[in-house]
């Protein structure tokens, strides 16, 4: 993620520099983190993440929840760590105002700029549900469930959506995020190419702010096996391929580059 109302640039310090765990094997049911599951650790049962929790070569079977306050602070999830291995979540991930980065590189507390993607592959089994988060980033995981993100951001932010195979209905609102594309204006590098495998929805009806939104880019964009929806937003768009119709209600549009669209365009 990058914030979008500072110009200068703002470098994340990793948080795996130094990071406790618990030892590899097998952990039951009620399991929370911090600290850390070792790198080979099968949890069993569900994980709750209430600090931040760094999964790197483990998987969970009974999916993990996130929470923004508790005992340890801001819960925030991050799977993978540079050139590790990524993590499998089986049951989904459930995110209630924390943060979440999946194969990104989490930033120390109190710290914001652009994330550094980890280059790991994670998988998420159940899909994604994000509720007020505090940030979310998401690079290079197979999401079987689809992703939904309700806003708005706890701070001044915008999300990355980058190279992802998403199967399942996705719905985004309240909140500035890219998806996918080049160089554009929350990402310092090449974001990737998401594929969906179904429908993508954008809807702002808060009016909070002017809201943000790119999918695709000048470079490069999605593929999108479904419709894609967007409905009162700023929305800058480019470089995808549409299986279904492109659908706009009171969105001011930016075409930076050629869309394939098979069905209806009523954006532009």
């Amino acid at each position: 993620m990058k914030t979008y109302l500072v110009s200068s640039v703002v470098v994340i310090v990793a948080a795996a520099v130094a990071w406790s765990f618990f030892p590899p094997g097998t952990l039951a049911g009620g399991s929370v983190c911090p600290p850390n599951p070792a790198p080979g650790t099968h949890v069993t049962g569900g994980l709750d993440v209430d600090g931040v929790c760094i999964l790197d070569d483990v998987t969970v079977n009974g999916g993990v929840t996130v929470v923004r306050s508790n005992v340890n602070g801001t819960g925030h999830l991050q799977l993978g760590l540079l050139h590790g291995s990524g993590a499998v979540v089986n049951g989904g991930i459930l995110v209630n105002g924390g943060e979440l980065d999946v194969n990104a590189a989490t930033g120390a507390e109190g710290v914001s700029g652009t994330s550094e993607p980890t280059g790991t592959s994670s998988t998420v089994n159940g899909g994604i549900i994000i509720n007020s988060p505090i940030d979310t980033d998401i690079w290079t995981a197979r999401i079987n469930g689809g992703i939904i993100i309700n806003g708005p951001y706890a701070n001044a932010t915008a999300g990355l959506i980058c190279g992802n195979d998403v199967r399942g209905v996705t719905t985004f609102s309240n909140f500035n995020f890219q998806i996918g594309g080049g160089f554009f204006f929350f990402n310092d590098r090449d974001c990737g190419s998401n594929s969906f495998q179904g429908s993508l929805s954008v809807t702002n009806p808060l009016q909070l702010m002017p809201f943000v939104v790119v999918i695709g880019g000048m470079t490069g964009g999605n593929t999108i096996r479904g419709d894609v929806s967007v409905t009162n937003s700023n929305l800058y768009i480019g470089g995808n391929t549409i299986g279904g119709d492109l659908l706009c209600l009171n969105t001011v549009v930016h075409v930076v580059a050629p869309n394939a669209i098979t069905g209806r365009n009523t954006c532009y």
